[in-house]
């Protein structure tokens, strides 16, 4: 018996679809951006990613359970977990796990970790421990009434439990 010529077609196709179920390709992944990766001080590796979602919905997605799935898909590790003033959660991975995760539809944005440090206090009205305000503006005594008379030529606010004399 002579195989048809319509078994000898369908035989290439049946091997491409045969070799599609054996090694699945997968989609390549999209990368998103990661805001202040170039920051002068960026700690490489450390990231805070933010969910979508609104934390202030009557039902709050899952923080944990999605942390998990994009790390187990993305790679990376989870540190801490917020789910009140935003959902998201810590995240050390490599910049390219970072990237793709960000990519990520659950995802709001990836924002790369930074140092903080004090700054110089700026120029300006000084408060003193003992809550005396020196050049205080607008001549205003420390209960917030305008001040008039003699006092308006005062630049000196004491609360007014503190202060001895009332304007």
């Amino acid at each position: 018996m002579r195989p048809r010529s319509s078994q000898l077609a369908i035989a290439p196709l049946l091997a491409v679809v045969a070799t599609m179920l054996v090694s699945p390709t997968t989609a390549p992944t999209r990368l998103g951006t990661i805001i202040h990766q170039d920051a002068p001080d960026a700690i490489p590796g450390r990231y805070l990613v933010v969910l979508q979602g609104d934390p202030l919905a009557p039902r709050l997605p899952d923080v944990s359970g999605t942390a998990d799935r994009l790390v187990r898909r993305y790679g990376g590790t989870v540190g801490r977990r917020f789910a009140a003033a935003l959902l998201g959660f810590t995240l050390t991975a490599s910049e390219r796990q970072a990237a793709a995760i960000a990519g990520d539809p659950a995802v709001r944005f990836v924002e790369q970790d930074t140092a903080v440090r004090p700054v110089e206090p700026l120029p300006g009205p000084v408060i003193r421990p003992d809550n005396t305000q020196t050049n205080a503006p607008w001549h205003l005594s420390a209960g917030g009434r305008v001040r008039r008379g003699s006092c308006a030529r005062s630049t000196r606010s004491v609360p007014a439990p503190r202060s001895p004399r009332r304007c």
